[in-house]
This record gives structure tokens, sequence and C-alpha cells, in this order.
């Protein structure tokens, strides 16, 4: 059943008259990223995924089955209520409230709980099932600003879609002080000169909606520069190496002793060049679920997760593990890999590249030593670099070729002449 009582000044949707007001949403946001609160709430970025049409395609659902409530109204002995706008001047927070369920208790009075809809499943506690911070004060919120409405609560319900489970949160004044502090904190970061640092190696991240604008690996590196640039000379390390100026250089450019380099061109019919690489019998490994494990047994690789099998592969079909994030690889898998020259490679959530773990081939030691020698040679390295550097202007005229519509002639034939 849906209420429809007159609705009070206290559930009338907060408008310009309220401009200090942060919506509830916000705080929860904040909590799970203040630097992705503070990208949507002072910045105004917003960019849809998956994750964020399918909750808006929800709340739009409820949405339209909009109801409001009075606190002095006679309710029956169970009702429901959707989508209903709730402010406090003295949080300084406005909130939509997804259900408010009404009842009856054993004293014939009304007493009002918020239930939240959530598309996940609930945090694992030693205490069992509980709700992630950042549901938590939202839905602290919820019933703080009931509570300041007129309204009868000392509960608020968040129902996870995923694993259909419900949890429970009950009032109480830590609950509220906490709450509080969370709303202070939040406008005291929108006050903030420059966006906040991105959360580290969190599995928060890719899923984000923003993480294209956030750049959090970037972002960290860049400033890991900026803490570099910033030391004093008796800091940095000093190579105590001469480095002569040739004032013609300045003018002349970077390149301008640079030879022509002509590569060989390809011959119609014999020298085709492959534009998919070749299909091989093994393949990559790749892990990047957080929390997971990989552990061997026999000839396989084992994946769990929470001490459950998920997925299982033959060594010899893997030639290469990639570890994304938070996952755990035991000695045995990292032994083993190393006793049949199969990489490990570690990563950030975001793909960020940490390092690489790997056996002590014969094979691969011998080109080591010849990659140092040539590292160490200045006329090898000129010469690598020469053909890097004309291999990439070929390939983006190559590209350019291939997608523009309209490519400048002269740029091509600029490029070609390189």
């Amino acid at each position: 059943m849906v209420a429809k009582h007159p609705q009070s000044s206290a559930t009338q949707p907060a408008g310009p008259a309220e401009p200090d007001l942060l919506p509830a949403r916000m705080i929860n946001e904040f909590v799970y990223c203040p630097r992705l609160f503070f990208l949507e709430q002072v910045e105004g970025i917003f960019v849809h995924n998956a994750d964020t049409l399918a909750g808006a395609a929800a709340h739009d659902r409820v949405d339209r089955e909009a109801g409001s409530l009075d606190p002095a109204a006679p309710e029956p002995e169970r009702l429901h209520t959707r989508s209903v706008s709730l402010f406090s001047e003295s949080l300084g927070v406005t909130a939509k409230l997804d259900l408010v369920e009404a009842r009856s208790d054993d004293d014939g009075r009304s007493v009002y709980r918020p239930i939240e809809y959530k598309k996940g499943r609930p945090r694992d506690a030693d205490d069992g099932r509980t709700l992630w911070d950042a549901d938590k004060v939202q839905l602290a919120l919820q019933i703080l600003l009931l509570r300041e409405n007129g309204f009868n609560c000392t509960e608020g319900v968040v129902y996870y879609r995923e694993t259909r489970q419900q949890v429970t949160l009950a009032y109480d004044e830590e609950l509220e002080a906490w709450t509080r502090a969370q709303v202070e904190a939040a406008r005291s970061t929108a006050r903030l000169p420059r966006r906040p640092p991105p959360l580290e190696d969190s599995p928060k991240c890719p899923r984000c909606s923003l993480v294209s604008v956030c750049l959090p690996d970037e972002t960290r590196l860049l400033d890991s520069f900026s803490r570099h640039r910033k030391e004093t000379a008796s800091e940095q390390l000093d190579l105590g190496l001469e480095v002569p100026v040739d004032p013609d250089r300045l003018a002349l450019g970077p390149f301008a002793d640079f030879p022509e380099v002509r590569l060989p061109a390809l011959k119609p019919g014999t020298d085709i060049r492959r534009l998919i690489a070749p299909d091989i019998d093994n393949r990559a490994f790749y892990l990047h679920q957080p929390g997971t494990h990989l552990g061997k047994k026999e000839e396989t690789f084992v994946v769990k997760e929470k001490g459950k099998k998920i997925a299982d592969f033959r060594i010899m079909d893997v030639h290469h593990v990639a570890v994304f994030g938070p996952v755990q690889v035991s000695t045995a898998v990292v032994q083993e890999c190393c006793e049949r020259d199969i990489p490990i490679s570690w990563f950030s959530m975001g793909g960020w590249f940490y390092g690489m773990t790997r056996g002590h081939g014969l094979k691969n030691v011998f080109t080591r030593i010849e990659q140092f020698r040539a590292a160490a040679d200045p006329a090898a390295r000129l010469e690598l670099a020469r053909a890097f550097v004309h291999g990439k202007i070929r390939n983006q005229r190559t590209l350019l070729l291939r997608n523009h519509l309209a490519a400048d002639k002269a740029t091509l034939r600029g490029m070609k002449s390189l």
C-alpha cells in the first residue's frame, strides 16, 4: 500500500532556498571515496557505467510510485511509502528515501523505518553480515532525518539484491555522532582547493564510473615526481657527470644529427605483415578478483575464494600469470612457476605494473647479459632509439591513413620523410 497523506513542510523536496544542503548520496560517496565525492559534488563531473545505469533504472521505478508522510496522521497496522523527500537544516543534509515502512507498535504508536535498496552484497564481519560504511552513513542519515522531522524511528534496513539479504541498523548516540562527523568531514573536503589524493591500490577503483577521470595510478605517479622535484639539491642523487652543452643543438632541434632511416619495403605476396598475433597452445592467466587465492594441487593451479574452489587450470596450459591487486599466491605456485620459467607479473588493481617474478632460465640469463652489454654501448643505444622513433612515426602515419576521414597531405608527406 502507498500512503497518500497531505504533504507537510518537512517532506517538501529541497529547493533553491537550501543551497548549503548536501545530498545524503554525496555523503555516501564521501565515505566510499573522498576523491569521488569531490569530483561529483564540487566539480560536477559524473559519468555513467553499467552499475550506475542499473541503479538509476531501479530508482526511477521507485520514483514513479512516490508518496508522502505526515507524522500526525493516523496510520493503519502497516504501510509503505516510496520516494520520500526530507531535509534538515541542523544536519545540513537532504535525502530522497527509497521506501519508508510505517507500522503500529504494541502501544498503538506509529513506528517508521527507512528501507534502502542496494545492488551488491553485505559486508562479512566476525559477528555476521553488516553494512558497508558508505551504506551505513546513508541509512543513518535517513534515520536522523526522520527523527528530526517528527517521526518515531529507531532503526533502518538495507536490502542487498545480489544475496537477497537485509541488514538492520539500530539508532544510538554513537551512530549519530559518527554520522555527523562524516557530514562535517565531507564539508571540509568540499572546501579544499584541489582534489583529495586517490585511494591506494583499492579494489573500488576499476569499477568506479569516474576511474577514467580520476586516473588513480597516474595521479600517484605524478605526485611522486612532484615530491622528488621539491627535494633539496643535497637530497638528490649527484652522479657527477659533466654534460657538454652545444649551443647550436638548441636551434637545430633534438633530432638534428639523426640520419635518415629507411626500412626495406614489404614484398607483395611474400612478406605479409601479421595483423593478429599467432594463436599459441598455452594462455596467459589473469587474477583480478580481490580476496582470491591461487594455490597448486598436483599438476593444476587452483583458484579459491573464501575457501571455495572457483576455477582450476592445468599448469602446462599456462605461459604467464598476471596478478592484479590483493590476490594471494602460494609459495608452491611461485616455486613451480620459477622451475617452469613461467613469469608472474604483479599489478595494481588499476593495471599499474609493479614487477615480475621468474626463474633462472639459462636462455634468459644470456639474453639479459646481451641486453645489458648493448645498453652500455652508446652507438647501440642510439641505433635502437632511432629505430624506436622511426617505428612510432611510421605507425602513427599508418593509423592516420586508416582512421582519418581526410588526413592532411602535407602532414602525411612530412611523416613519410622522417
